[in-house]
């Protein structure tokens, strides 16, 4: 019995051994069954039966699963110590070869920190979920615009949502304030902050520091219960962390609310990529910003922010959502008209779509950059293979197998790789910071908060492209390197023809791909430049301030004759040279396109334009050239004639012809019919692919009262705008002490916000053409000087018979020629295909300018050549006596 087992047992084992190392267990069983064999002849051969023979060797032997055990175990630890043989021999090879290493290391860093920046901005703009417990489980639900945007559901859709959607077992409503005027004490302040349901805070998991959070009971009648929660950093920064602070009371806008909790440290709302909330109040109360429609539908005010149940899925929620289009039309608009609904997953910045573009633009730039770092450090690793290959093809002499050259070489792209890898994220965590700055402030100068910080998606990311892309073009080289000829290198007649073609092949990539890249940075160095320039503007020595009458209450024909004494009192401070306002928006941009009808002076509308209130002496102040007519005057108020001034855009489409012909014709706006006196060329600042807008422009005088007392400012100063704004700013509150006066700044920094994104662009494409360039001047270096050290002998023969040192200078220069021209012509024909991804940056220059592209080619290829000439000039010096005699 017993011994039946322990053959049973024995059996199992053979089989599972079987099963886990076919290959090894045969031979290891072939091994034992050849010493078994040998054991039994030899007791046949002094006298023994055949049989008894097997026998007594299996028992001598002592089982062949317990053997079996022993040699597998040999095996692992023999693989082991191959291993450590193999990595401790990489290190010595990649020490004793410094240059080699510390070029391969920093290519490969810099290739991944480029593809770690991109990924980490992509990471934060597209994939993080909520900074809140269970943060992948949210959705937001909201109606889908044409534009990839989106548009709230409204509050009385939030609801409908949490009786009609199993999917959800929550529904919070939220809605930001924008600016909200706080005033603690006699310390008045600007704020950003929120109106949500009270069931947020349970919902998102999130506990105060100190008091509470308002309840259910609190947000239930419209404008009842004033209550607060501030944010962490408010708390500190107003109150100085004094717990003491429930209980007190802020005025928000013309009501007192009492602050009855502080929310936890670094919570600063949903809307990640906005600006950081510092107060939180019920939905109910959300009548401070006259959202009339809390408690009645329709009401489009109110984002929805929902929690998938337990096992649900998006899949499911979206299923359950878009048959409610029509129902929450209803409660949002009032009609009966069907708009596409959707719930998307809570990931990244709400409204990303914008980022879009910026995104695929870094990618690309980050793709290319890893492109260029990997063809030069597979050009790397085949110049030193084959300066090894005397070593290579001893090892093979001396028995060494291909796969165990293979695998050396591959241990030491793989520690080049992670040393690379290590040193890319340490620079790509600077980058990040970096981009940082870019989206730190808005063109209003409010701070956003953007966490673009290295999480484990990143981290994860860049060990898989180190390890994956030193594996990938490591192969290529230890198997070309392996592929040796022992007895002709030995001879020193090597065929290192195909390698010299593979690594110029490499080169000619790298210059391609640099110069798409240079060519890239160009055109948007260029466009950025136009911009700057100001062509239909003059954003020099203009500061720019807002003020908010309507924060504070103020009546509107208040508001409009405080605004003309803070006009007269800022023309007479030191230093300023003209005054000019606009109603609401931008001073030389609106959010969205002209969306207001105008017409010919009947009832027939004509066209779209963006209809703006401006002060007289408005077009100059901002250094805006008229066509024909003249600007708005004092005279031009309430009472006076109605007179406009149009974009030369809005004059073609309304009359066509020359500028001229719209001076003195009727235009309607609304209910007012105004006279044209004025055209003025299209300044506002566009793309190469979007096409101007139409404006109507009005005096603000004659339309002070239909104004919602939100004004911007422009004053020209004498000098630095910055170093004037404080004086600005008092000249403001001698006026009014309680004047609002919000964002202010020079209008410089808001051109450079406005067009964050175009600045962004040209700074990562200016940085990654720079280092694709030096990595292409490094490879082809590489390459020159790996043919000198081919042809050394070659090189002596020629200037023993009389080869001058031009000469040899020359036959080198014009080796690296040739796949300079073919890779910088691939990359202009690469540039030229791909040019339509930047026509949405591009300012006053096309996507084809032939001066961007030829510089680009130009640098690349007088880079490329002087990178080469430094080893074309060491091989004119070569010595024929010793380059023969070495050989």
């Amino acid at each position: 019995m017993r011994s039946w087992w322990r053959r049973l047992v024995g059996s199992w084992r053979l089989m599972a051994a079987a099963l886990r190392s076919r290959d090894d267990d045969s031979d290891i069983l072939e091994e034992m069954r050849f010493h078994l064999e040998m054991s039994a002849n030899k007791r046949v051969a002094l006298g023994a039966d055949p049989d008894a023979a097997r026998r007594a060797a299996v028992v001598a032997f002592g089982g062949v699963a317990r053997w079996q055990e022993a040699a597998r175990d040999e095996m692992r630890s023999n693989a082991l110590e191959s291993v450590v043989r193999d990595v401790r021999y990489a290190l010595r090879g990649i020490a004793h070869n410094p240059a080699f290493s510390i070029t391969a290391i920093v290519t490969v860093a810099l290739g991944l920190a480029a593809s770690g920046t991109a990924f980490t901005m992509v990471d934060s703009l597209f994939l993080r979920p909520l900074p809140v417990r269970e943060g992948s489980r949210y959705v937001r639900v909201a109606f889908r615009r044409p534009d990839g945007g989106s548009r709230p559901v409204g509050l009385p859709a939030v609801e409908l949502l949490r009786r009609r959607v199993p999917a959800f077992d929550a529904v919070i409503a939220e809605e930001e304030t924008d600016i909200i005027q706080v005033r603690v004490g006699n310390l008045v302040s600007q704020r950003f902050g929120a109106f949500v349901s009270a069931n947020e805070w349970s919902t998102l998991g999130l506990h105060p520091v100190v008091g509470r959070f308002f309840s259910a009971q609190e947000d239930s009648v419209p404008d009842r219960d004033a209550v607060g929660v501030i944010s962490a950093g408010y708390w500190h920064t107003q109150f100085g962390g004094d717990p003491r602070v429930i209980g007190q009371h802020v005025r928000v806008g013309a009501r007192d609310v009492e602050i009855i909790g502080v929310a936890g440290e670094g919570y600063q709302g949903t809307n990640v990529g906005g600006a950081p909330i510092d107060i939180w109040l019920p939905f109910m109360m959300a009548g401070i910003k006259s959202f009339s429609c809390v408690n009645v539908a329709p009401c489009p005010a109110g984002n929805a922010l929902a929690r998938l149940a337990p096992g649900a899925t998006i899949s499911m929620a979206r299923a359950q959502v878009r048959p409610l289009g029509r129902a929450l039309s209803a409660l949002a608009f009032g009609d009966d008209s069907v708009r596409a609904v959707d719930a998307t997953p809570a990931l990244g910045i709400a409204g990303r779509h914008e980022y879009s573009a910026l995104a695929r633009l870094l990618s690309a730039a980050a793709v290319v950059m890893l492109l260029i770092a990997c063809a030069n450090l597979s050009a790397l690793l085949i110049g030193r293979g084959v300066a090894r290959e005397r070593e290579m093809a001893l090892r093979v002499s001396l028995g060494a197998g291909r796969g165990r050259l293979v695998r050396q070489l591959l241990t030491e792209g793989l520690i080049i790789g992670v040393a690379g890898g290590a040193l890319g994220a340490l620079i790509a965590a600077g980058a990040a910071r970096g981009l940082m700055g870019f989206f730190a402030s808005d063109d209003e100068g409010f701070v956003h908060f953007f966490d673009l910080s290295l999480d484990w998606r990143v981290v994860a990311f860049m060990a898989a492209v180190s390890v994956l892309a030193a594996v990938a073009f490591s192969v290529l080289p230890a198997f070309t390197v392996s592929r040796v000829d022992p007895i002709a290198i030995l001879k020193r007649g090597a065929g290192a023809a195909p390698r010299t073609r593979l690594r110029l092949t490499l080169t000619a990539a790298q210059v391609a791909l640099a110069t798409a890249l240079l060519s890239a940075s160009g055109l948007l160095a260029r466009s950025y430049d136009a911009l700057l320039r100001g062509q239909r503007f003059d954003a020099r020595h203009v500061a720019l301030l807002r003020i908010r009458p309507d924060l504070a209450g103020m009546p509107p024909e208040k508001a409009a004759t405080e605004l003309q004494q803070i006009v007269e009192r800022l023309r007479g401070v030191p230093g300023v040279r003209a005054v000019a306002y606009r109603k609401c928006c931008g001073l030389l941009w609106d959010q969205t396109p002209g969306d207001d009808p105008v017409g010919l002076g009947t009832t027939d509308t004509a066209a779209l334009a963006q209809v703006q209130f401006v002060s007289p002496g408005f077009f100059a102040a901002l250094g805006i050239p008229l066509r024909t007519g003249r600007e708005f005057a004092a005279a031009d108020r309430a009472g006076a004639l109605p007179v406009a001034v149009v974009s030369e855009t809005l004059a073609r489409r309304l009359w066509g012809g020359a500028a001229a012909t719209a001076v003195g014709r009727p235009v309607r706006a609304d209910s007012v019919v105004a006279r044209v006196i004025g055209v003025v060329p299209d300044y506002e600042v566009r793309t190469s692919v979007e096409r101007a807008a139409p404006a109507l422009f009005l005096p603000y005088l004659q339309h002070a009262t239909e104004g919602d007392g939100d004004t911007r400012l422009a004053v020209r100063v004498d000098g630095d705008p910055a170093h004037a704004i404080p004086m600005l700013r008092d000249a403001i509150a001698k006026v009014d002490p309680a004047m609002l006066v919000t964002e202010s700044m020079p209008m410089r920094e808001q051109v450079d916000a406005r067009f964050v994104q175009l600045r962004l662009g040209n700074a990562v494409f200016t940085a990654a053409g720079g280092l694709s360039l030096i990595l292409c001047c490094v490879g082809l270096a590489g390459v020159i000087a790996f043919l000198v050290a081919r042809h050394t002998r070659e090189i002596g023969v020629r200037v023993a018979l009389g080869a001058t040192s031009s000469l040899v200078v020359r036959h080198f220069l014009m080796a690296a020629a040739r796949p300079v021209v073919i890779g910088a012509l691939v990359g202009l024909a690469v540039a030229l295909g791909t040019s339509r991804l930047l026509g949405a940056w591009l300012i006053g220059v096309s996507a084809r300018d032939a001066l961007s592209l030829g510089m680009a080619c130009a640098a690349v290829a007088a880079s490329a050549m002087l990178a080469s000439y430094v080893p074309a000039r060491r091989a004119a010096h070569v010595d024929p006596a010793t380059a023969l005699r070495a050989d």
